[in-house]
């Protein structure tokens, strides 16, 4: 048996508390889940709003923050596929609690690449998923771009790991719709649209939709052409930092953000029991999943 020992560094620091991480791996990322912060005498502070992923695949790669999906202590961590599981544990009552699981979700987004826009199909902090591969398991996006508020069809040829957008620049507003292969008895939507930070307000034009509004740092979701409102969404920044946010009974999400770059806001995993059958396979839910991604 061989033995490598791996030194990491640049894990985030907190002055003047104790904080313990729990890592797992999963496929070449280690996850780091913080335990409750305490003080110099063990009485615990706050539960940590972050946890920490690092791309082992990427020599570049730094540590990066997203929302905590546990907050327990004395727990024990293991990963099987894509999921993690948290078994066992306190919760803040310091009550025993079950097992849960957490897994990365996927996102389908539009960012442009050489002056065209392309369609992308990944974990947001993740590798792109590529053809042959997983890539393989979307439907063939159906595209349109707005043409004077008009919309008009447009090609989505797949490549190695992105789908094209043919002839659609990062001046358009684009929409996108696939699907993925049903799964657990269920069958995965994908929306996606990518619209200028500076473009007009406009109506929703998918099933599952974020529209930017005419205020700065305002987007409303939309579902069946209705607003959303108390549903968790994501907003990922340029300095590769997630924030969670949940919309407002008129389904309105209001953020501040002044850095250069790409955003990117998704809404994971939005269920309703709606059956049917695809590529022959029967499933019992759809799950409707969007994101929306601009530049400023």
């Amino acid at each position: 048996m061989v033995i490598e020992a791996l030194r990491l560094s640049g894990s985030p620091r907190t002055d003047r508390l104790r904080v313990t991480n729990d890592a797992v791996l999963r496929d070449c990322t280690i996850h780091g889940f913080r335990q409750p912060i305490v003080n110099e005498r063990y009485e615990q502070t706050a539960w940590p709003a972050d946890a920490l992923v690092l791309d082992l695949a990427n020599p570049n790669s730094d540590w990066r923050a997203f929302p905590q999906p546990f907050q327990r202590r004395a727990r024990a961590l293991a990963a099987q596929g894509q999921r993690i599981f948290c078994i066992g544990g306190m919760d803040s009552d310091n009550k025993p609690t079950l097992a849960a699981n957490f897994a990365r979700a996927h996102s389908v987004w539009i960012e442009p690449l050489g002056g065209q826009l392309v369609i992308r199909f990944a974990e947001p902090d993740g590798n792109f998923e590529k053809s042959p591969g997983h890539l393989d398991s979307l439907s063939s996006p159906m595209a349109f771009v707005l043409f004077t508020n008009a919309p008009k069809a447009v090609d989505a040829p797949k490549r190695s790991d992105q789908f094209q957008l043919v002839g659609a620049t990062s001046t358009n507003t684009a929409c996108v719709e696939t699907s993925f292969t049903v799964r657990g008895g269920r069958k995965p939507n994908f929306y996606a649209r990518w619209q200028l930070a500076s473009a007009i307000a406009a109506p929703p034009l998918l099933t599952l939709d974020l529209v930017p509004t005419s205020k700065s740092g305002e987007v409303r979701v939309y579902f069946r052409d209705k607003p959303l409102g108390g549903i968790k969404a994501t907003l990922r920044t340029p300095d590769e930092k997630e924030k969670e946010l949940t919309p407002d009974g008129e389904g309105s999400l209001r953020f501040t953000s002044t850095q250069s770059g790409q955003h990117l806001l998704t809404i994971a995993h939005h269920r309703e029991p709606l059956a049917g059958f695809h590529l022959d396979r029967a499933y019992e839910q759809t799950s409707h999943n969007a994101a929306l991604t601009w530049r400023q």
